[in-house]
């Protein structure tokens, strides 16, 4: 985030690094505050899927997935191999996730 303070993925990827070190509420709150601070520009959806994803919401993860689908979010090419989403691997929605993109159910 210091070498690119204006760049919102720097910080909900900083906030997914904190809710992976078990600190979920500083997280929820760089989330909220990043929101808040870029609200006027692309927030990555695929993002917000690892962030919700690393955060234990993982309905919320798939829902951010499907936006990404839906939005063509660039980074959406490293959805098969992004271990990321291994906590969603034995979701109810994920091989629909999957299917979208033309992949089988499961690797």
């Amino acid at each position: 985030c210091a070498l690119a303070p204006e760049h919102p993925q720097c910080h909900l990827l900083l906030a997914s690094a904190l809710a992976s070190a078990g600190r979920p509420e500083a997280a929820r709150s760089l989330i909220k505050r990043t929101l808040a601070r870029f609200a006027d520009r692309c927030i990555s959806p695929y993002v917000m899927a690892i962030c919700a994803t690393r955060l234990g919401e993982h309905d919320r993860a798939i829902a951010a997935l499907h936006q990404a689908l839906d939005e063509h979010d660039p980074q959406v090419v490293l959805f098969a191999l992004d271990p990321s989403f291994a906590a969603l691997h034995g979701h109810p929605a994920w091989a629909a996730c999957r299917a979208r993109l033309g992949l089988p159910a499961s690797r």
